[in-house]
């Protein structure tokens, strides 16, 4: 099986179109939050933070049966890496909405 890129995540995504406004920093998963730009829980505020980890994301949505989050360093906004997740849930209790 071919490994996964963001390439094929983004291309398959929703990112763009109307989104909902969120009701908390869990409130996401859906159609109407994909692109929307999530944090790590607990790793976003360190001080010593090194400005290439990543710790920020976009919310990528469903694609095959996994989860994506499109991440990138402190200092782009741009998705550099993809990070999978086989459930939404697993998702959910590594990210959380910025």
């Amino acid at each position: 099986m071919q490994k996964i890129q963001l390439i094929d995540v983004l291309l398959n995504s929703k990112i763009f179109g109307i989104k909902r406004s969120p009701k908390s920093r869990n409130d996401f998963g859906d159609d109407e939050t994909v692109g929307m730009h999530v944090r790590k829980i607990g790793e976003f505020d360190q001080k010593d933070l090194d400005p290439d980890a990543h710790v920020w994301g976009r919310y990528l949505g469903g694609y095959n049966g996994k989860w994506y989050v499109g991440t990138y360093p402190t200092s782009e906004f741009c998705p550099k890496a993809l990070t999978e997740y086989d459930s939404l849930e697993k998702l959910k209790q590594v990210w959380e909405l910025d």
